[in-house]
């Protein structure tokens, strides 16, 4: 299962298995749960980044994240095993869609009230905080964690751009609050892009790379010139599906993926960027909502009326 929220359902992203081992091999873009006790007597929570997953609804395939474990139950999970390790997970609230299955047609994993395929849980075993494929490996050796980051050379960081100009082809950026602390990540809560924490990873003016939180979202920068630009993450293409209303940001491939970026007039930092959509749109009364700004935690798009970000560029040195 992904990190990626979608509207109404969990992507799907790659793992290595060992069938020997029965283990898997996972990437920063596979969604670890944490179990919590659930709302109902027998049941459990799970719990991501920004919730709770959720049979969400009564007459739709849905699977949300809600931001609190509701009281109905439909955020409480039953989990039965069998001796192949096929796990039957089912929520115990008033939604009739209430299994979880992945549904190999589409690629993604949503609640349904039968068919498609049921899932294997894998639990964490280690100690600490899980150490990926592509993380650098510390003084230590022997599995030691240099943290998130990219995996890329010791001593990599994260620069603030200052010049609009000077952004190339090809770098890999995060998106950064203003006040410089909270970065973007690829999870998707009603339109918006959800956030984490920056505390401790800055030295100096840089972020260091060995201490980005490993689900920031590092977007590749891609253009042909240097006036429209897409940026793509291990979601998919960034876009909006609408610029009729804010909070319409969107991963899907019908979005609108491309943008435009300006210095930012805002003054709530030195060097904010804007970054405008290039979707039109599609009422001439309307006030366009295609503007990636920052407010209250979370990255979408709004009408101006909140803040321009900070882009931060990775440099390995």
């Amino acid at each position: 299962m992904s990190t990626t929220q979608n509207s109404n359902n969990r992507g799907e992203t790659t793992i290595t298995k060992n069938a020997e081992t029965k283990t898997v091999t996972i990437t920063k873009t596979v969604q670890v749960i944490t179990i919590e006790q659930g709302n109902k007597d027998g049941t459990l929570a799970f719990k991501v980044d920004t919730g709770y997953l959720y049979a969400a609804s009564d007459g739709s395939n849905h699977l949300k994240t809600e931001t609190s474990l509701d009281d109905n139950g439909n955020g409480s999970w039953k989990i039965q095993v069998d001796a192949d390790g096929t796990a039957t997970v089912t929520a115990q609230g008033t939604n009739s869609h209430n299994l979880l299955k992945y549904n190999s047609g589409s690629g993604l994993f949503s609640c349904y009230t039968g068919g498609q395929q049921d899932i294997q849980i894998y639990r964490y075993t280690g100690s600490g905080e899980i150490v990926y494929p592509e993380d650098p490996v510390g003084p230590g050796g022997g599995g030691d964690s240099g943290g998130g980051g990219t995996g890329g050379t010791a001593g990599a960081k994260w620069v603030l751009l200052t010049d609009v100009t000077q952004l190339n082809n090809g770098d890999k950026i995060i998106f950064v609050s203003p006040d410089k602390a909270k970065a973007a990540v690829a999870t998707l809560n009603s339109g918006r892009l959800t956030s984490v924490d920056l505390a401790g990873a800055f030295s100096g003016d840089d972020i260091l790379d060995s201490l980005l939180d490993a689900r920031v979202a590092q977007f590749t920068a891609s253009t042909s010139d240097k006036v429209t630009w897409e940026f793509t993450c291990s979601a998919g293409k960034l876009g909006v599906t609408s610029v009729d209303d804010t909070k319409k940001i969107s991963f899907a491939s019908s979005a609108t993926t491309t943008w435009t970026l300006s210095a930012s007039t805002q003054k709530k930092a030195d060097h904010q960027v804007q970054i405008k959509s290039t979707k039109e749109k599609s009422s001439s009364t309307a006030t366009a909502a295609n503007v990636l700004q920052y407010s209250s935690s979370y990255f979408a798009n709004y009408k101006n009326s909140t803040e321009d970000p900070l882009i931060y560029v990775y440099k390995a040195e």
